[in-house]
Order: C-alpha cells, then structure tokens, then sequence
C-alpha cells in the first residue's frame, strides 16, 4: 500500500534531483513532487516486513540530500543570492501540528490477520432454503475484502 508523507517549508523551495525521507522502519519515502512550493510530497510502499505502532521520521535528519545523493539539493526558491539551503531539521518527536508523528496515525503490522470469533445474532432455530443467515467473523486486525465475495464453507 503507498503511504504519502507530506514535508511542509515555512516557504516556497525548489528540488533538485530526489531526496529521500528516512522513516523509522529501516525504509526511505521518495520524493514525487512539491518543488516550487512549500509543500513536497513523498512517497513509501508499505512491505509485508514493515512494522511499527507509529510511522514517523527516523531523526532529525531524515530529510537526505547532498553528495551522497547524486547532488541532490532543496533550496529556498527566493531570497538573497546565491540561494540559501532550506532548514532540513525535522523534529519527529515535537508535540507541534508540523511533525508527522502529531499530524498522522499510522501503524505497520506484518502480523497475518486470524479469526478470532465466527457466529451469528439470528435466534436458534432451524432454516430452510431462501433463507438468508447473517454470519459476522471479528479478527484480529482489520482487513479489507478486495475483489469477490468472501465465503464460509458450512459442514
């Protein structure tokens, strides 16, 4: 499942080449789009291996650019010559409505969801065919039916 993880600037900044966001489950986010504003968008595939009760960033130097990077840069967009390097101190602790850890709830499992409890709120009784009977499964984490109609083999 793709995750976007937004960075947001105290102004407008232009991207060169593609940093990468370094998130606290040993993965990055990549960069997608977002130069010339404010705002840059980023983007991480959740794993099957991925887990933590709370995605946020992995320090405070998360956001990656330089050398290491191709070259990679986020500069302020205007401003005196030659053009500052945008501050890339994310605080992923900060209690602020800026970080990701405040702004998002987030929690990855790896964990297979199992049945925990199979039954039914029809009364006791006996039903015959062209009876409908509700049959309701609780798990142990959400899970979502993609594509077809869930069935229960009956014995």
């Amino acid at each position: 499942e793709d995750i976007m993880v937004v960075v947001r600037f105290n102004r407008e900044v232009v991207v060169e080449g593609v940093p990468v966001l370094s998130l606290n489950i040993d993965s990055n986010a990549t960069y997608v789009s977002g130069s010339g504003t404010d705002t840059l968008l980023f983007t991480f595939t959740a794993s099957g291996a991925d887990n933590t009760a709370s995605l946020n960033y992995d320090g405070s130097d998360a956001l990656s650019v330089g050398m290491a990077f191709n070259g990679t840069s986020i500069v302020a967009l205007y401003g005196p010559k030659p053009l500052p390097d945008a501050n890339l101190k994310l605080d992923p602790n900060s209690p602020s409505s800026i970080s990701l850890n405040f702004t998002s709830s987030i929690a990855l499992s790896s964990a297979t969801p199992v049945v925990r409890r199979v039954y039914t709120e029809m009364d006791d009784g006996i039903y015959g065919v062209g009876h409908d009977i509700v049959i309701i499964t609780w798990w142990s984490a959400p899970v979502a039916v993609l594509g077809g109609i869930p069935c229960i083999q009956m014995e």
